[in-house]
């Protein structure tokens, strides 16, 4: 049974509800286990800063398991994905991810079956629909869960409307800042 941890964005404040992420995601991984982060949705620049703050977060979490951390690049996804026990989206630019996943074959099918998590724009990728404020639409995901999302949600009812008026009849899951949902499919 795949897990997907979505949540809200803000990940690099440092808050209750951010350590309590951080563990959800290495709860999904078993000791000697690894976790594959991916920055795609930023710019290459920040990659090794976020894997930094991102490794001491997960070793925080993760106590005494032992756990193995790589960051994902774009011409070895392929080979690092099939091993990771949880695959992880840190939040950023949905176009510029979307850009950088049409470059990888058989994306989607990789991340079946996966455990997955997703912070603001890592969340979308995983929904079914979401709500992007940038275009004040509603947008497709890659459905790898049956859901449609809204980060950095702040309470404006007409966003859960439009997400109630797109599409399936899924379950909506709003996430504040900092908010995380576990999904079990």
């Amino acid at each position: 049974m795949a897990k997907f941890i979505l949540h809200g964005g803000g990940t690099s404040d440092i808050s209750a509800n951010n350590e309590h992420f951080f563990e959800e995601m290495v709860d999904c991984v078993p000791d000697g286990g690894s976790i594959l982060c991916v920055y795609f949705s930023r710019n290459e620049n920040d990659w090794n800063r976020l894997f930094e703050e991102d490794q001491d977060r997960f070793r925080q979490a993760a106590h005494s398991k032992i756990i193995s951390i790589e960051m994902a690049l774009l011409d070895t996804f392929l080979r690092q994905s099939p091993s990771a026990d949880l695959i992880y989206f840190r939040g950023g630019d949905m176009d510029l991810l979307e850009i950088k996943i049409r470059a990888i074959p058989s994306f989607k099918e990789i991340l079946e079956g996966k455990n997955l998590a997703g912070s603001s724009a890592g969340a979308y990728l995983i929904s079914t629909n979401y709500y992007t404020r940038s275009k004040d639409d509603v947008m497709d995901g890659l459905a790898l869960a049956p859901i449609k999302v809204a980060a950095h949600y702040t309470g404006d009812r007409s966003i859960l409307n439009k997400l109630q008026e797109h599409g399936d009849n899924l379950e909506i899951v709003l996430l504040a800042e900092g908010e995380s949902r576990v999904i079990e499919s």
